[in-house]
């Protein structure tokens, strides 16, 4: 097991995952080892098979809130949202001090369309933990999707006070400054993310939505730039660039910003609903040739920009999606911010002693958890 740990924390998933398998031959209902098989899986990016192993690991020891944590991470990664709830809610259950559960069960709602209930589970893991910067920042985004701006506001500010640093918390003011029409508060709150983050897709996009409609377009231009550099493969940047683009004149290129963004994501309503768009103004500004046609269209679209939207907000419940997100072993307990690969995630860590061997997870919610395996 210890060599499994070592293998993991290096980063050599498959001998770390040949080591674990050595120990299940010996014992097959070692629920110790199955978890780790599941973590070392889930590092893999197999998430399918890190909740079969995690599930493997929940009938071995019922008891274990290790195993319960690891399945729910594990279906929420795979969109498996009612399974990655109960088994959320049956961690708690089994570890009634740990804020965690409670956070990854919000989290879930969250994506689930339910920020009502979510804000309760934030409210539980707070009343646990009062300083857990995750549970007030997680907080934050879901009053931010019931439109409680200044309640967010305050959750957001809560979040700064005790981790001034936390990108996302940053994020998530802008977000709610954007909404209440703050457009130069919004833009200096982005603006604080992007210095501390500078690979931060959702502070750059979030910047650019600031930028639109203050009328600075090439500004904004730029900020989608930053963005795109650091997620070429994310939608939301095309979209928020065909807005400046349309605020410059360059209707054909705004257009084919947002093919890329349908191209990327065919079932984004935004990018389908600015298409539309497109092809209602410039059919009827007398001078253009259509979305596909040489000209620039005499400039339609910035005659009548669309409205930007909160693009990020959605994605900002969790710091991201849950495609995508690693976990990881580590010997670190600060709290930070980092990057996936693909955006920026906020992680705070909290040691939980349940057992030998401690292995820290890392999941579709920015709060990092140390399992005991």
């Amino acid at each position: 097991m210890d060599q499994a740990v070592a293998l993991l924390a290096a980063g050599r998933y498959g001998e770390a995952l040949a080591a674990v398998d050595k120990v299940l031959r010996i014992d097959r209902t070692s629920a110790k080892a199955l978890a780790l098989r599941g973590t070392v899986l889930f590092n893999a990016s197999r998430h399918a098979e890190a909740a079969q192993s995690f599930e493997r690991a929940a009938a071995a020891d019922p008891g274990s809130a290790v195993a319960h944590m690891g399945r729910a991470m594990a279906c929420l990664e795979i969109g498996r949202h009612a399974d990655a709830l109960e088994s959320f809610a049956e961690s708690a259950l089994l570890d009634p001090a740990s804020p965690d559960a409670r956070i990854g069960h919000g989290a879930t709602l969250v994506m689930m369309g339910r920020p009502g209930e979510a804000v309760k589970s934030y409210d539980e893991a707070l009343r646990l933990d009062p300083s857990n910067v995750a549970a007030h920042a997680k907080r934050g985004y879901a009053l931010l999707h019931m439109g409680r701006r200044r309640r967010a506001l305050a959750a957001f500010a809560r979040a700064l006070r005790l981790e001034p640093r936390l990108t996302d918390a940053h994020v998530g003011t802008g977000h709610a400054l954007l909404g209440a029409g703050r457009h130069r508060k919004a833009l200096a709150a982005f603006t604080r993310a992007a210095r501390l983050d500078p690979g931060s897709v959702e502070a750059h996009c979030g910047r650019a939505e600031a930028l639109l409609p203050l009328g600075l377009f090439k500004r904004a231009l730029a900020a989608c730039d930053r963005a795109a550099g650091a997620d070429p493969g994310d939608p939301t940047v095309h979209i928020v660039r065909s807005a400046a683009l349309c605020g410059l004149g360059r209707d054909r290129e705004a257009c084919e910003a947002l093919e890329e963004a349908c191209r990327l994501d065919p079932g984004n309503r935004r990018a389908a609903a600015a298409l539309r768009w497109f092809g209602t103004a410039l059919g009827g500004s007398g001078g253009g040739r259509g979305p596909r046609g040489r000209g620039e269209g005499g400039g339609a679209c910035r005659r009548r920009l669309p409205p930007p939207g909160i693009g990020h907000q959605a994605r900002n419940v969790l710091g991201r999606s849950a495609a995508g997100s690693p976990i990881n072993a580590q010997a670190s307990t600060t709290s930070r911010n980092d990057q996936d690969g693909s955006s920026a995630r906020v992680r705070l860590s909290g040691p939980c002693d349940e057992g030998s061997v401690t292995v820290k997870l890392r999941g579709a919610f920015p709060k990092s958890r140390y399992m005991s395996i």
